[in-house]
């Protein structure tokens, strides 16, 4: 790496020194500045996974028709960190986490808990799921209610009532998460196609 930046050094010194007009001499510095960008790059995507596009397992939209138990509950994650989230990425945030972190990707929600409420928080920094510390510390709360009513598989949630978006969104608010995180859920679930049917909750909330 070190080389690579003496190289990228010395060519931009050399660029510098290029009449304007020398149009072969600044393709071909230009040429090799590149040649080194992409190689770091490279090197950055494969060893660093944090600098990765997300994985699979929030690309939903490819889909083999029904969720996996670690999908659903990283997708559901990443809902409920949407929350104030601004401009970070919580879903390539929860796709490191998930996959670089965790134990069992399929048990996001009891890992979550085997913490404790104290150790959770204490995290903040280390899992950098959120920037804010309430929104950390609430998915503390989500988990144990997850554990508690669904055991801890997401896909509880909608499956059975997949034609009844409403009683998803009731047994989404179980959580007590915000209305408007509910209605985020449920209207990805339905423009994934898992939840069909009419919700006209979701006009009323916004409009509220």
């Amino acid at each position: 790496m070190t080389h690579d930046k003496d190289r990228l050094a010395g060519l931009v010194r050399q660029m510098a020194q290029v009449h304007e007009e020398e149009h072969v001499k600044i393709s071909q510095i230009t040429g090799k500045v590149l040649l080194i960008i992409s190689d770091a790059l490279f090197t950055l995507t494969r060893e660093n996974p944090r600098f990765r596009a997300p994985d699979s397992i929030l690309q939903l939209k490819d889909s083999h028709g029904r969720m996996t138990r670690a999908e659903a509950n990283a997708f559901l994650c990443a809902c409920f960190l949407e929350y104030r989230s601004e401009k970070t990425d919580v879903w390539d945030n929860v796709a490191y986490f998930t996959e670089e972190i965790l134990n069992k990707t399929e048990k996001l929600w009891h890992e979550i808990v085997y913490h404790t409420r104290e150790g959770w928080d204490d995290r903040f920094f280390d899992y950098n799921l959120h920037p804010e510390p309430k929104i950390h510390a609430r998915l503390y709360q989500i988990a144990t209610l997850m554990v508690r009513f669904y055991a801890g598989d997401g896909r509880q949630i909608w499956t059975g009532y997949e034609d009844d978006p409403e009683t998803v969104y009731k047994r989404l608010l179980l959580l007590r998460i915000p209305r408007s995180t509910a209605c985020l859920v449920i209207g990805t679930l339905k423009d994934l196609g898992y939840v069909h049917g009419p919700f006209d909750i979701v006009g009323d909330i916004v409009d509220s």
